[in-house]
């Protein structure tokens, strides 16, 4: 499950990066920001393999909600 998530996450990063200057939510933002903190930009085609285990690994832990929560308070 984990690995799927990452996967999406790391789409709508892409995402969001084509779609700039475009500002979305502050949660959204930062969420962004932990994962471009974990992973960059996709700029050239290369494999995704490693960013996807990078970000796999982290959500393990509750860094991105904490991003999230720290951004616009407690999620219930």
């Amino acid at each position: 499950m984990r690995t799927v998530l990452a996967i999406e996450l790391l789409c709508a990063a892409q995402a969001l990066d084509y779609r700039a200057p475009s500002q979305p939510g502050t949660g959204v933002v930062a969420a962004h920001r932990f994962i471009r903190r974990i992973v960059p930009s996709l700029t050239v085609d290369r494999v995704l393999a490693l960013d996807i285990e990078r970000l796999t690994t982290a959500l393990a832990e509750p860094g991105l909600l904490t991003a999230v929560e720290d951004a616009i308070g407690p999620l219930s």
